[in-house]
C-alpha cells in the first residue's frame, strides 16, 4: 500500500480552540471532558464534525457575501490535525444554499445545540484547503 498526498478543499466552521471553548462552556455536561481535545474527539466520534490528520494548508475567511477574504488568511497549518463542521457542497446545477442567511439557518438546525443562541456562524465560516498525507 502506497502513501501519498491527497487534496483537501471545502467550506465549514473551523473548530479551533477558541470555537471549542465556546462549545465547552455552552454544553451542560462539559465537566465530563478533561480538556478541549477530548471534547473535539467526542464531537468527531458522534459525527458532528470532520477530522483531518497530517493536514498542511490554510483556512481562509469567507466574507458575509460569500467571497474569500484573501487578506484574512488567519490559519496556516503544517503537519497538524484539524476539526471542522463541513458545509454541504454544490450539485451540478444547484447551489447548496440560496444566500448567507440560508446557510446560517441550516447550520443552526444541524449543530445549533452545541452553540449559544447569539453565536455568529457567518463570521466563523472558512474555506479549508491544503493536503493530507495518508
Amino acid at each position: 500500500m502506497s502513501m501519498r498526498y491527497y487534496p483537501v478543499c471545502g467550506y465549514g466552521i473551523l473548530l479551533d480552540y477558541d470555537t471549542a471553548r465556546i462549545i465547552y462552556h455552552h454544553i451542560p455536561d462539559n465537566e465530563k471532558y478533561e480538556d478541549l481535545d477530548e471534547l473535539l474527539e467526542d464531537l468527531w466520534d458522534s459525527g458532528v464534525c470532520e477530522y483531518i490528520s497530517d493536514f498542511e494548508g490554510e483556512a481562509i475567511k469567507v466574507d458575509a457575501d460569500g467571497t474569500l477574504d484573501w487578506d484574512n488568511t488567519e490559519y496556516f497549518y503544517s503537519d497538524d490535525s484539524i476539526y471542522f463542521i463541513s458545509l454541504k457542497g454544490p450539485q451540478l446545477f444547484k447551489a447548496p444554499y440560496k444566500n448567507m442567511d440560508d446557510l446560517v439557518n441550516s447550520l443552526k438546525e444541524e449543530v445549533g445545540e452545541y452553540f449559544p443562541d447569539d453565536f455568529d456562524y457567518a463570521s466563523r465560516i472558512r474555506r479549508i484547503e491544503g493536503t493530507t498525507f495518508g
